[in-house]
């Protein structure tokens, strides 16, 4: 066995050992949940269309959760919301009003490899921000697009809540129990 196959399979066997810890570990309606580095439309969301990075640690965790045998490697897109009430005095002495905002993470898509379809259309399937190993959204950065939940002209002092929207495409790995085949 080469050097390369050798260290491929040492990283395969790690893999299939965490997914072994969190199996044991683990609330089991959690995703275990990563961010993709590109961003794929619901059409691109294949195993076989993935660029870049993404495409060979996709088919390394699928084949990892392969297997182990109590796990499914899932992509999907995600999408987190964030409400800002955008009030002045909702926040008196606060020091950082960004952690008391209403945040909404959700998957808007699931596929398997495939591409095939997990979830009924028009379902969202709200999910924790404690399936991620690292906060995929950073302060850093800006939000793709953002609302406020009044659209007309001058509102004087009215103050409209303003929603500040991430998206994103994701590789999740899941037990079989939560999987909605």
């Amino acid at each position: 066995m080469g050097a390369s196959a050798m260290a491929l399979t040492t990283r395969l066997k790690n893999f299939t050992n965490v997914l072994a810890r969190w199996e044991r570990s683990s609330d089991p309606d959690q995703f275990l949940v990563h961010p993709l580095r590109h961003q794929y439309t619901s059409s691109g969301l294949k195993l076989e269309l993935l660029k870049g990075e993404d495409a060979p640690r996709a088919r390394h965790a699928q084949q990892g959760c392969q297997e182990h045998g109590g796990f499914y490697m899932l992509l999907g897109n995600m999408k987190l919301v964030k409400v800002d009430p955008n009030d002045p005095n909702y926040f008196v002495g606060v020091e950082d009003e960004e952690e008391h905002w209403e945040r909404y993470l959700m998957l808007t898509r699931v596929v398997d490899g495939n591409g095939y379809s997990l979830l009924q259309q028009d379902r969202d399937l709200i999910i924790s921000e404690d399936s991620f190993l690292e906060d995929p959204y950073g302060r850093d950065r800006d939000p793709d697009s953002q609302y406020t939940e009044y659209s007309g002209g001058y509102m004087g002092n009215q103050h409209a809540e303003i929603e500040y929207v991430y998206e994103d495409s994701v590789r999740c790995d899941d037990m079989p129990a939560r999987c909605p085949r």
